[in-house]
């Protein structure tokens, strides 16, 4: 260590780290902004937007979005059966953000180790779950049923994971939850589940499974004046159960809200308009309206252990968010049974 070194201050070694990161950040722009000219676009700008991973492009033709990926072992193969998926998709009517094509056809371009894919903006002004009109719930049923049916159609292979509730409960979460939780809660959990056990299994290993999105939260629905616009970070794509995009969209409308009794009773008598417009479109079985509690449970568990694994404290709103479901299994199993 140098003399100067060794006088830096605190804040003025922060400082420097500050500029020498922001230096690198105008770097890649300069290094995207000059690749970006194998898509004929007009004239842009390139600004970071998301965690070294998104980009914001202005162009004469439109906001667009830059997303960037590590180019590491097998990422290239599996962008493209995304980016093959993607096209038909959007060929097929359902509103998702697609790659653009180079000058010489190709759907990514490699700069520096990274691949990026260019893809339109979908517009989105949010929707509001907690109005008096249900519209939005119908909207965005009738929305899903229409994803899954295309999805479903899909003829190519595709390596993903499969979505495995029981395995996942019974063999990596519960032999776990005394490494996250006191003793009396673990105990409480454990127990729960251990009441549930024999349904679970009869239950998720009777589901009908399909394609699905699998990451289908509102943050990655798009809404315009309460209409579905398009769907984006489709970069999963498993092997599951329709349920859990139904349950996992569903649960991540209220869990945020369960101290606020209002928006609760909102919910509750609005939630099943979704449930019954996706039903109009693609008739759900018996054994899936009857999982779909399950289903719910299943989610928060899933959340609660991935967030505290990486430190994030906020896995305690998703067992919060358990314990509802699981004390109000009379009223949500009622609403699906409508």
């Amino acid at each position: 260590m140098t003399e100067k070194q060794k006088a830096m201050k605190p804040e003025d070694y922060e400082m420097l780290l500050a500029t020498l990161k922001n230096s690198d950040k105008l770097k890649d722009e300069s290094a995207i902004e000059i690749n970006l000219q194998q898509f004929n676009l007009s004239s842009y700008t390139v600004d970071l937007i998301w965690k070294d991973s998104i980009y914001l492009v202005k162009s004469q033709e439109g906001e667009l979005i830059l997303k960037r990926t590590l180019n590491d072992a097998g990422k290239l193969d599996k962008l493209l059966e995304e980016h093959q998926l993607l096209n038909y998709l959007h060929d097929m009517g359902i509103p998702v953000a697609y790659p653009f094509k180079t000058n010489n056809g190709y759907t990514y371009l490699e700069i520096d180790n990274y691949l990026y894919t260019l893809m339109p903006k979908l517009t989105n002004d949010g929707a509001d779950f907690f109005s008096q009109s249900h519209s939005i719930y119908t909207e965005i049923g009738h929305s899903m049923a229409h994803f899954h049916k295309i999805i479903a159609t899909y003829p190519n292979t595709l390596k993903r994971g499969i979505v495995e509730p029981y395995n996942t409960i019974y063999q990596d979460i519960m032999p776990e939850l005394n490494k996250y939780l006191p003793k009396n809660d673990c105990e409480k959990v454990t127990k729960i589940l251990s009441e549930l056990q024999d349904e679970m299994r009869e239950i998720f290993n009777e589901l009908p499974m399909q394609r699905i999105h699998g990451d289908l939260h509102g943050g990655n629905v798009c809404f315009s004046e309460n209409k579905v616009t398009g769907y984006i970070d489709c970069d999963h794509f498993p092997i599951g159960s329709r349920m859990y995009d139904i349950c996992y969209f569903l649960i991540h409308i209220i869990k945020w809200h369960l101290d606020d009794t209002e928006k609760i009773n909102i919910f509750l008598s609005h939630y099943h308009y979704m449930l019954d417009e996706y039903n109009s479109i693609i008739p759900l079985t018996e054994r899936e309206k009857f999982a779909f509690w399950f289903m719910l449970l299943y989610i928060q568990l899933l959340f609660f252990k991935a967030k505290i694994q990486r430190g994030d404290e906020g896995g305690f709103l998703d067992l919060n968010a358990f314990w509802w479901v699981y004390n109000n299994r009379g009223v949500l199993n009622i609403s699906t049974h409508r």
